[in-house]
């Protein structure tokens, strides 16, 4: 049998081919040519790949930085299929977070590995963020704060004497492994009323399940990879469960809520923990917003576990970033850890560190929001366009995602001048705190809802420290501290170095 091909069929083979691969080409290239054709400048990039390969060349964070500096603070470039519009500009934040908000609504990109991590207020999405974000508002009133004084006290006390005993054996010590555990001990309490004392037992179940949270999967690099070359890609990585949280974690979280959810409704006991405050929420005013008025008014069990997860990654992360980095300024700049310390003593003099009174603490609060500034949690924050909008004369795209550089933007002398020196004086104004160019509790509706916990718990936190110890330097400690340039969470190259000494012996 002759197995050769005529000529004329190798001919429509090759013309087939030449017509997939032009295809593939007009269609990966026409992404970047539609923001020329908006008038937004950036890289070329290549087909199908957009500017990948010069990001896996020289890092994200440096080829941002280096984008910056050539085209301004409006550019846009192409990581595969996705767009991305990098905005630093105050007004065009403005516009995107704030006034044309409901367009800009969705983060855009979330892969959690379980269909229950799509459920909380930080990853939903449109009507579902609406109304899981108006039921949960009540929940971190002013006079709930009140109710958590109790338990921060009880674990601030707890952190203060373990320092104690670092200094009292001049032990070099790695500052966030003692406040990651203390912020754990917070929301063990405040969320579920749990004393699970991680300060001094690492081998409890839920400490090291909470502490496997921060550990993505190994796979997960290859999915969000694969996701930005052609995010439809990212809808079925969801339905097959594979992102950055372990399943295995989640579970464990999914069985121990329902043990509690199905505990307190059988033994109906007052507690005055988030967890209760949540299954107790409903949603209220549906009447002034027509979008509400036909949804669930109260959480469901899926939505209730989905925000308890949340609480420990949220609450445990921000709040022993901010005392780490707290804890590393104070010991390199002595005078404001002096004058900290002052302002405790003249304005608390003895009494305990509740809700009320710390609100006088004013100068604490300035350097709270300058170790913000200077290492914000999350240095990046993003949005995506529900539709096309035209704002301040520059077109996005539905789809588009806007990436918003915390980072930079916190680090760019036109907004903080010599923005290396730490200087709480830059937050003396209440507006400077207000500002768009401070972003690391975001801004506008979606402002993260465990603001002030989190300053609450720091500043009872450091109330209890300072009364005890002081930070200092060592021969280990680096200066200047040198970060880890990668999107995400804002992490030192090497652990933080700090020694402590005891007040009482100076």
């Amino acid at each position: 049998m002759d197995d050769t091909v005529p000529l004329g069929g190798w001919g429509t083979t090759i013309a087939l081919g030449c017509g997939v691969l032009s295809l593939i080409y007009i269609y990966s290239s026409w992404s970047i040519r539609r923001l020329r054709k908006d008038g937004i400048s950036g890289p070329r990039g290549l087909p199908v790949l957009g500017s990948i390969p010069y990001v896996v060349r020289n890092g994200i964070m440096e080829s941002e930085e280096g984008w910056i500096k050539q085209y301004g603070d409006v550019f846009g470039w192409a990581s595969g299929q996705q767009l991305n519009l990098i905005v630093k500009d105050p007004a065009l934040l403005k516009e995107v977070l704030i006034k044309d908000f409901a367009h800009f609504t969705n983060r855009g990109f979330i892969i959690g590995g379980h269909p229950i991590m799509t459920k909380h207020v930080f990853a939903a999405e449109g009507k579902a963020w609406k109304r899981i974000r108006a039921i949960l508002s009540p929940t971190f009133s002013t006079g709930k704060m009140k109710l958590m004084n109790e338990d921060i006290n009880r674990c601030s006390k707890t952190l203060a004497g373990n320092l104690m005993e670092a200094a009292k054996t001049d032990k070099v010590i790695n500052p966030k492994e003692y406040f990651g555990a203390f912020t754990m001990d917070v929301i063990a309490a405040t969320a579920f009323s749990l004393d699970i004392d991680s300060q001094t037992n690492e081998d409890d179940p839920f400490v090291r399940n909470a502490k496997r949270l921060f550990v993505p999967r190994r796979s997960f690099l290859y999915t969000f990879s694969l996701s930005t070359l052609f995010p439809p890609l990212k809808h079925l990585f969801s339905w097959l469960q594979m992102g950055f949280f372990s399943g295995e974690v989640v579970e464990f979280f999914i069985r121990t809520v329902k043990r509690m959810l199905q505990d307190r409704r059988q033994n109906p006991i007052t507690r005055k923990d988030f967890l209760q405050l949540m299954i107790n929420a409903e949603l209220e005013n549906t009447t002034e917003n027509s979008d509400l008025i036909s949804m669930n008014k109260t959480l469901s069990t899926d939505e209730i576990i989905a925000s308890s997860v949340l609480f420990f990654i949220a609450g445990y992360e921000t709040t022993a970033s901010l005392l780490q980095f707290s804890g590393y300024e104070l010991a390199v700049n002595p005078e404001i850890q002096e004058r900290m310390f002052k302002e405790i003593q003249d304005t608390l003099g003895d009494a305990e560190p509740v809700y009320e009174n710390i609100r006088q603490l004013t100068y604490m609060e300035q350097v709270f929001y300058e170790v913000l500034r200077k290492y914000p949690p999350l240095n990046r924050l993003t949005r995506e366009a529900s539709e096309d909008r035209v704002i301040n004369g520059i077109t996005i795209r539905k789809g588009v995602r806007v990436v918003i550089p915390i980072y930079r933007i916190h680090h760019d002398p036109k907004f903080y001048p010599e923005p290396e020196v730490f200087n709480p004086e830059r937050f003396a104004d209440r507006a400077a705190q207000n500002s768009v160019t401070f972003l690391s509790f975001g801004f506008g509706p979606r402002i993260c809802l465990g603001l002030r916990l989190a300053m609450m718990e720091a500043k009872i936190a450091m109330v209890h420290i300072l009364r005890s110890v002081k930070f200092v330097t060592c021969a280990d400690t680096q200066i200047p501290l040198q970060l880890r340039n990668r999107p995400g969470l804002t992490q030192p190259m090497q652990a933080i170095a700090l020694k402590l000494e005891s007040r009482n012996s100076c």
